[in-house]
């Protein structure tokens, strides 16, 4: 569910960086910024899941931190 909930919200502003921390609040529904790669975990499982379609890219990590879902990746 936690996975589906990630793919979802970064889903609902396709291109648009989302930060860890807003992941966190958003997503975990945490407010505060624990010591935690649980953001980079799930991540990496969508992308996991995503691999096998030729899909692993479409979670994009942005160079200035966080993710989002890049509907123009290259596929290959």
């Amino acid at each position: 569910p936690r996975e589906f909930a990630l793919v979802w919200r970064l889903a609902q502003q396709p291109g648009e960086r989302m930060t860890r921390r807003q992941l966190l609040a958003e997503v975990w529904r945490i407010n505060i910024e624990p010591d935690t790669n649980s953001v980079a975990v799930h991540v990496a499982r969508v992308r996991a899941k995503l691999e096998p379609f030729g899909l692993a890219r479409l979670i994009a990590t942005h160079p200035d931190g966080g993710y989002l879902l890049d509907l123009q990746f290259d596929e290959g």
